[in-house]
Parts: structure tokens; sequence; C-alpha cells
């Protein structure tokens, strides 16, 4: 799985492995070493990656406990041209 963010564009895609599913969002927040993200799931959830802890925070939804809040060890790859390919596929 992927999470590949613009902050100057403040746009966010998630792609999701086998699947190969992409799920649009948005960088609401920048600091730092932080990036927190909206993305549009079944349900908007609140994403934070934080550079140094390599860490993404997934928050959960209240009430849902199908949906609980995760937190998942990752590492920073090299830029990947998703958001470019997410585009072009609804402007279609």
């Amino acid at each position: 799985m992927y999470f590949t963010m613009d902050a100057a564009s403040k746009q966010a895609v998630f792609e999701r492995g086998k699947e190969g599913r992409l799920y649009q969002g948005a960088v609401t927040d920048v600091q730092q070493d932080e990036v927190t993200l909206s993305m549009n799931f079944d349900v908007p959830r609140r994403i934070v990656w934080n550079k140094s802890r390599q860490t993404i925070t997934i928050e959960g939804i209240e009430g849902d406990a199908a949906r609980p809040r995760g937190v998942m060890q990752c590492q920073e790859v090299a830029a990947r041209t998703m958001i470019v390919y997410h585009a072009r596929l609804w402007r279609r």
C-alpha cells in the first residue's frame, strides 16, 4: 500500500496493493515532521504521516469497533506519479 502526497497541490492518493484501488484525499496540514491527510475511503478518515517515527496513523471512527485507530510502521520511498495518474483517470 502507498500513500502519495503533494503538499504544494494539497493532493493525496492512497493506492491499495493487489486490488489496485485508488482513493482520493487532500493534504490538510503540514508541520515540521507531520503531514495530515483527509482521505475519502468509505467514510472520510484522518491520516497522519510522521516522518521521523516512520509511522502512518489512521484515526478510528467513533462508535465503529470495526474501524479502530491504527498505527503502522512504514518507510518513505522514491517519489511516485500516482497523483498525476489519478488526475488523468478522473478527467475521462
